[in-house]
């Protein structure tokens, strides 16, 4: 999952549902008037934050809130060089050795990546990136040395309003002012504790940008009054902006039946014809494999069962490459959206813009299926 682009186009908010969403882990990095910051994700959820050239670290959040004193801190820090155990963190050694309780240590430290975001959240411009990691080993290693995380993390939804209600009572001017930082509690107090510069990193991706402004507008459209009412139809829209053949099918009875479909002129779909096709469960298929697996399988079809099956029924064109995602509701998968690009040899390419809204979907549908159950008891 590649996702990069301007904050004018995607606003931070949106970019932290859809890291939360698809519960990614990695490095988002902001750059703005010549600054950079991070926040760190991990399942989706923020662990950490921080300015990429400033010296702040744990020292600063616990001594500005009167937590420990600067000696205090000094000598735990220096206890910690000497004695602190393998992988274990400044955080946990200073809990561990002193009598300060873990709450008021976590507390601060929450205080200090919230800090960051809501900065973050005032930004109207600037250029964002995310770094995804799968090792939370690595995660960890990239965060630099002092700076603190939390054990668990931050809801970005949570962030996000607590952002937007901080900046308009601001507006209003009945918010409370940020806190000033303690006077005479510089940086320069910290400089012997000899932490290490902040580590740069290499925040790349290839993803073209129309699939995110494509995501966006189509979250805006299913959160809209009524925008809900054929959610699977807004699936197989999204999936025939981004590929030439998009069918979805229904899970009934360990069967799969196709409902509708998406497709260029040429490209041998039948719309009417695609609610013929009936794939047993039973079958080897593309169609399986995703719906067993409960996740997006990307590979080429193969020249029997269920997948000979599909070839057939979609014109005989056979892909370069093919993509089969489930729509989970409620843990369950209610469908499965086939796509491809035949009759051109085009790959399928990234696929997370799509993969980030079907998740969106099935939590919509999920809540419609609530509502609907509740609806019945009470009548």
């Amino acid at each position: 999952m590649s996702l990069v682009g301007n904050l004018e186009d995607l606003g931070l908010a949106e970019i932290l549902q859809i890291i939360n969403l698809s519960r990614k882990s990695g490095l988002l990095n902001i750059e703005n008037e010549g600054k950079s910051y991070v926040i760190v994700f991990r399942n989706g959820q923020v662990i950490s934050a921080y300015e990429k050239d400033s010296k702040r670290h744990l020292g600063h959040a616990v001594i500005e809130r009167d937590i420990m004193t600067i000696e205090e801190f000094n000598e735990l820090a220096r206890m910690f060089k000497e004695k602190g155990q393998k992988n274990e963190t400044l955080k946990e050694f200073i809990i561990r050795k002193s009598d300060v309780p873990r709450e008021l240590i976590e507390d601060a430290v929450v205080e200090e990546v919230e800090e960051i975001v809501f900065k973050v959240f005032s930004f109207k411009e600037g250029k964002f990136s995310f770094e995804l990691i799968e090792d939370d080993r690595e995660i960890f290693q990239k965060i630099p040395k002092g700076i603190p995380y939390l054990d668990s993390g931050l809801n970005p939804q949570y962030l996000a309003m607590e952002a937007v209600r901080i900046r308009e009572e601001a507006f209003r001017g009945i918010g409370e002012p940020e806190k000033a930082r303690k006077e005479g509690s510089g940086e320069e107090k910290y400089e012997r504790l000899e932490f290490s510069e902040l580590d740069s990193y290499d925040f790349s991706g290839d993803m073209g940008y129309d699939q995110w402004s494509l995501l966006r507008s189509f979250i805006y459209e299913l959160a809209l009054p009524g925008g809900s009412a054929d959610v699977s139809l807004m699936v197989l829209r999204f999936a025939g902006e981004m590929f030439r053949r998009a069918v979805i099918f229904a899970v009934r009875r360990e069967k799969f039946i196709g409902v509708g479909a998406v497709a260029e002129g040429d490209s041998g779909v039948d719309p009417e014809g695609v609610k013929k096709i009936v794939i047993g469960l039973g079958e080897e298929s593309i169609l399986k494999d995703a719906y067993v697996q409960k996740r997006p399988v990307k590979r080429r079809l193969l020249e029997s069962g269920g997948d000979r099956m599909l070839i057939q029924a979609l014109g005989g064109y056979e892909p370069a490459e093919s993509y089969a995602a489930p729509l989970i509701v409620a843990g369950r998968v209610a469908a499965v959206i086939y796509c491809d690009n035949a009759p051109d040899t085009k790959e399928v390419g990234d696929t997370s813009a799509l993969e980030v809204f079907m998740l969106q979907a099935g939590l919509v549908m999920e809540k419609m299926l609530l509502e609907k159950k509740i609806k019945e008891k009470l009548q």
